[in-house]
């Protein structure tokens, strides 16, 4: 089997990461099968159960954020507001975990949520006595249900830059495919 040329590779890669941009917002069509119309089984997965129907884009099953909003300032207090985009109703267990130099005023730092909303929004304040904390409020989501579990972590960073990873060391002359330049190789170790 030939492999794919380089533009067709790119093109597949776009692809998939275009199908994972996180939550959408349903259709209104469902797909079900009947006995009128073929197994959902014996189709391709790409193709709807029913004619006509419309194919539900893949989603995450959970996909949780955490903004804040107010001054961030020494005596001050923050409004901290987490939203939580799920594709699954079963029960979700929502923790959160504020840093040494931060308060609780107002909310919960753990909850589960047993409704059937699949957008779910919380807000919790907190008080900075000593002004921005030196590490992050950490928000974590988990479900589970039959055959599948899933889990998802936000932090909020009071303004931090995020992190960067270590990037690896290019070494060696840049490497040549077709006359195009794809840069300095990184070494496999």
């Amino acid at each position: 089997m030939r492999p794919l040329p380089l533009s067709l590779r790119f093109v597949f890669l776009v692809g998939i990461l275009a199908s994972c941009t996180g939550p959408t917002e349903p259709t209104s069509h469902a797909t079900v099968a009947t006995a009128e119309t073929p197994s959902a089984a014996a189709l391709p997965p790409h193709a709807p159960a029913t004619p006509g129907a419309r194919q539900q884009p893949q989603r995450a099953p959970l996909v949780l954020s955490v903004s804040g909003t107010g001054p961030m300032a020494t005596g001050t207090d923050l409004d901290l507001k987490i939203a939580l985009d799920r594709t699954a109703t079963d029960p979700t267990q929502l923790n959160v975990t504020l840093p040494p130099g931060a308060d609780l005023v107002s909310g919960s730092l753990a909850e589960t949520i047993t409704d059937t909303a699949t957008h779910v929004e919380r807000v919790l304040r907190i008080h900075l006595p000593n002004g921005v904390p030196p590490s992050d409020v950490q928000v974590t989501a988990q479900t589970s249900g039959v055959g599948y579990g899933a889990r998802a972590a936000a932090s909020f960073r009071f303004g931090r830059a995020d992190p960067l990873l270590a990037q690896p060391v290019r070494t060696g002359a840049p490497l040549m495919v077709g006359g195009k330049s794809l840069g300095q190789p990184i070494p496999v170790k």
